[in-house]
């Protein structure tokens, strides 16, 4: 729609005009890519491909991206570590995991949003936890929040909202 306006009125072809229409490629770009990932890991298509690598590193590098893409003055993502730890592992799927957990609390969060990542070593085991100050989600919700699709606010709000299948591939990657 937007670029038939800058198309077939003189003086619309605009920055911001623009600026839609690149987000909403971006968006559709993610949707389709989300389709297509939760196709080949509930195909069973989509194999492990383990390596070693630095997991802290990882969680800080995606933090670090975050950040970057929202650039808010009241958002804040905290990391707590104790060291760095090396994993064997998947590290796409990993980082993917981390990945849409991160976007989904962004998205879950108050207006002043402050996110707790946590890194913790449990005997040969790492345990990642993402904690938002949202509101939380209503006890006889939780069991669909793993569904494709599924959102807990019915509204549709495009700009701050996804595709509603950021967790149904979380969970599709632990299935595997």
């Amino acid at each position: 729609g937007y670029g038939e306006v800058m198309r077939d009125i003189p003086g619309e072809n605009t920055a911001e005009n623009v600026q839609v229409i690149i987000d909403e490629c971006m968006r559709l770009n993610k949707l389709v890519n989300d389709i297509l990932d939760i196709s080949k890991l509930n195909a069973g298509v989509d194999e492990c491909k383990l390596s070693r690598f630095n997991v802290t590193d990882l969680i800080r590098a995606i933090i670090n991206r975050h950040e970057k893409f929202l650039n808010l003055k009241a958002n804040t993502i905290h990391f707590d570590y104790m060291q760095d730890v090396e994993v064997l592992a998947d590290q796409i799927k990993i980082e993917q995991v981390i990945y849409n957990l991160l976007t989904n609390a962004i998205h879950h969060s108050n207006d002043v949003q402050e996110i707790k990542v946590t890194q913790k070593v449990e005997g040969n085991r790492v345990r990642i936890d993402i904690k938002d100050n949202g509101k939380g989600i209503d006890e006889d919700q939780l069991p669909y929040i793993w569904n494709r699709y599924y959102k807990i606010n019915k509204q549709y709000v495009r700009s701050k909202v996804g595709s509603g299948m950021g967790l149904s591939i979380v969970k599709a990657i632990f299935d595997v």
